[in-house]
């Protein structure tokens, strides 16, 4: 029986030594995410980002949200993606508006035809 405590001892020991491995590798592939993507865009800060996902992931990972957002908000065009977003929203918003006033038409047209 002492034979056998040991061998699970050891399995034990093992399965927790490849637990805590995995975990340190994944939160370092994690941290290399935001940078990929700044590298690959050609984003003016992506040393910043580097240096920033150390530090993300010596606390647990409380800024990589923002790291990944900042980093992929950047184009290849030399601008933010975050202002062709505002631009393209406040066309649609234009759009809707337009819609909604024929709609409001329509309506008020019917409406002045049943009475």
């Amino acid at each position: 029986m002492i034979i056998l405590d040991s061998f699970f001892d050891y399995l034990i020991l093992s399965v927790l030594i490849i637990m805590v491995s995995t975990v340190v590798y994944i939160s370092i592939y994690i941290r290399d995410i935001p940078y990929a993507i700044a590298s690959k865009s050609s984003h003016p800060h992506s040393d910043m980002i580097y240096v920033l996902g150390w530090l993300s992931m010596l606390s647990f990972h409380i800024l990589w949200p923002f790291l990944f957002a900042y980093s992929y908000a950047y184009s290849k065009k030399g601008e933010f993606k975050i202002k062709e977003a505002i631009d393209e929203e406040s066309n649609s918003s234009f759009m809707i508006q337009k819609s909604l006033n024929q709609i409001k038409a329509r309506l008020s047209a019917l409406e002045q035809d049943e009475s």
